[in-house]
């Protein structure tokens, strides 16, 4: 059997590659980010980003943070076990996803603005 074959387009072209990777790519290794909750805390730096972290282009061709969560929960492990937060009005526990979120919204501040509390 025989598959049908067709070019296929990289959604982004170069220019925006090397753009990402100078500003969204640089904000990412300027320093760790500090993830707070429940008097835990999680240091996000080079070497977790090196492993967890791609820059990707998303469905619309921007390019964003594209997370392996399973790599980043094995370097949280158990940091925020037993630790809730408060979403959408109710207390849950605190998920890599939850993590990378908020390391998305920290990324782009510079020095002591690099923390992230998730609420109680």
């Amino acid at each position: 059997m025989a598959l049908p074959l067709a070019d296929a387009r990289p959604k982004v072209g170069q220019d925006a590659l090397q753009a990402a990777a100078d500003g969204l790519g640089k904000q990412v290794m300027a320093g760790n980010i500090t993830v707070l909750a429940g008097g835990k805390q999680f240091n996000f730096g080079a070497k977790t980003a090196a492993r967890a972290l791609v820059l990707a282009p998303d469905a619309s061709g921007q390019i964003v943070l594209k997370w392996d969560l399973n790599v980043l929960a094995t370097f949280i492990g158990p940091t925020f076990d037993k630790v809730k937060t408060t979403k959408g009005g109710q207390s849950s526990p605190i998920t890599a996803q939850d993590v990378a979120d908020a390391i998305g919204q920290t990324v782009a501040k510079t020095g002591r603005e690099r923390v992230f509390k998730f609420p109680a």
